[in-house]
């Protein structure tokens, strides 16, 4: 592949991954809007008809698992994560570089392992059925694997441009 070649696949799966995240971003707001609804159905049946769904805990309790592995991988994306970075503001130049770098790779080993270790959680917990849906529970801890990879896809093409916090709102 030519330099020109190679450029024009990087800049095509920057668009890709760009693409992704816009889905996250939606996907999020979506479980968001399910939990919301579920919240609120239950609610109102409890107190008003005397008598809640028995699934509308465990759902909302899934809904959220996933929002949570789905929204950190967005943060990032962003690099909107809480971190300390007194030892970052300390220093300059290469320094800077190695400490960042440094940050970066133990955090990919950690996805690394998460993505691992969840696929075998998946594995062994598919025929352990929830509750009160019956649904397998392997496809509730499909979340660990499905929010780490999308990390470290997020991490190799972070969005680079400069948003405020309320740019990355839906």
């Amino acid at each position: 592949m030519t330099r020109d070649g190679s450029g024009r696949a990087i800049s095509g799966l920057r668009k890709l991954v760009g693409g992704l995240a816009i889905f996250n971003k939606y996907l999020i707001a979506t479980l968001l809007a399910a939990m919301t609804i579920v919240v609120v159905v239950s609610i109102t049946m409890r107190y008003v008809f005397n008598s809640a769904p028995s699934w509308s805990e465990e759902v909302t309790k899934y809904l959220f698992i996933y929002l949570i592995f789905l929204a950190a991988a967005q943060g990032v994306r962003y690099r909107v994560h809480v971190r300390i970075d007194t030892l970052e503001r300390a220093l300059k130049g290469t320094a800077l570089t190695v400490v960042q770098t440094v940050s970066r790779l133990l955090l990919f080993v950690l996805l690394l392992a998460i993505a691992y270790y969840g696929f075998e959680i998946v594995g062994s917990t598919m025929r352990q059925a929830s509750p009160a849906l019956g649904i397998p529970m392997g496809l509730v801890y499909l979340a660990l694997p499905v929010g780490a990879i999308l990390s470290m896809v997020f991490m190799a093409f972070p969005d680079t441009s400069e948003k405020t916090t309320e740019e990355l709102s839906v």
